[in-house]
């Protein structure tokens, strides 16, 4: 700014004028303008942004801190190609609420594997985002919370796992669980299989357990000999938890799976014992795909919706940089039960506000809805 300052024969204070486009008493003539931003042009000036950013308190950065599923061996990759594509939906969500705003993204990977991995104390790349959009949170790598100590704004993808007043946004696992299981029911199954996306004390699988189970109760169905196996994210063990489900006795004769992914190796397994879908077993996903709808038959699926879960999560970030909202909300969205081949679902209406259903051809059969606040 200086150099433009010389080059144009006017001082550092106009110029800083013009390229911030301050007011003041004394005018600056046109003639003086054309002089700056000839010399703007000749030195190929711009203004730094960090340092405008630490000037103002404003970075127009913001944080996107995701978890990185680095496989033990560095060649076997397979098995996170599933979350890859969950994360550049995220990716995605963030953008259509930043880029409006003219605010950049900057991604916080997080190793999560057998508790090892650094933390966020003492992250300089803290200091230079307004705000952190937090995907899953973890209580078994609780990084997020170097960001709470810091001070900085922050909002969670997931369940809040801490007693930190921190807003979070999510599906509602608990409610949406209990109203699949209790149509389930509600069609004739008494024997349901529960396969868990991770092991048993995960956050969301203790949220889905209780809807499970508390759909069962509620219908007089005993949960002594229901088959309710943990997840892994490995494709051995997937194989394996496939092949388990369908050797138990007496087969289920309808299975939720807790994860896109793991339904292809069970839906494979089912092909390979020749069990009829959904004539002997009725499969329901938490999770769509795209090519859920294209099988044979076609999945019926949940979908989550994570390109709208990180968008709305977004901008409530924003609500709160602006001073519009206070932090530690829980904020639920509606998913959306694509209903096909595998399973012909019909849930509940009674509780639109939760998500609603969908038939194949697109149609809905239940009430859209918007973002809702539940108050404990």
């Amino acid at each position: 700014m200086s150099e433009v300052a010389a080059r144009a024969g006017v001082s550092r204070a106009t110029v800083s004028r013009l390229l911030n486009n301050k007011t003041s008493t004394i005018k600056i003539t046109d003639e003086t303008k054309q002089r700056v931003y000839k010399a703007i042009q000749e030195l190929g000036y711009h203004p730094n942004r960090l340092a405008q950013g630490l000037r103002n308190q404003r970075k127009e950065i913001i944080g996107l801190s995701i978890p990185s599923y680095v496989p033990p061996n560095p060649f076997q990759d397979s098995w996170i190609e599933m979350h890859t594509a969950h994360i550049g939906k995220m990716v995605c969500g963030v953008q259509m609420i930043t880029h409006p705003r003219n605010h950049d993204i900057h991604i916080f990977e997080r190793y999560e594997y057998r508790g090892e991995g650094a933390s966020y104390r003492n992250d300089p790349r803290l200091d230079f985002v307004d705000g952190l959009v937090y995907a899953t949170p973890n209580p078994k790598y609780p990084r997020y919370e170097d960001a709470i100590r810091a001070g900085l704004p922050l909002v969670f993808i997931g369940p809040n796992p801490t007693r930190a007043p921190v807003t979070s946004l999510c599906i509602d696992n608990t409610e949406v669980h209990y109203q699949i299981t209790k149509a389930l029911v509600e069609a004739g199954h008494k024997r349901i299989g529960m396969l868990l996306a991770e092991e048993f004390d995960a956050p969301l699988s203790i949220l889905r357990l209780r809807g499970f189970h508390m759909a069962l109760e509620e219908m007089g169905i005993s949960t002594a000999n229901i088959p309710i196996f943990p997840g892994s994210f490995k494709p051995d063990d997937m194989n394996q938890i496939a092949k388990t489900v369908f050797d138990y006795k007496p087969l289920p004769t309808a299975i939720v799976i807790g994860r896109n992914d793991l339904a292809l190796y069970v839906f494979r397994e089912m092909q390979r014992r020749g069990i009829r879908c959904p004539e002997e077993v009725e499969l329901v996903v938490y999770g769509d795909d795209h090519a859920f709808e294209h099988m044979k038959p076609s999945l019926t699926a949940f979908d989550i919706g994570f390109q709208q879960l990180a968008a709305e999560t977004t901008r409530q970030l924003f609500a709160e940089l602006e001073g519009k909202e206070e932090p530690g909300r829980a904020l639920y969205l509606p998913g959306r039960l694509r209903v096909r081949e595998s399973c012909k679902l019909i849930v509940n209406a009674a509780k639109p506000d939760n998500f609603c259903t969908t038939d194949n051809t697109g149609n809905e059969t239940g009430k859209e809805v918007h973002i809702r606040e539940k108050v404990f």
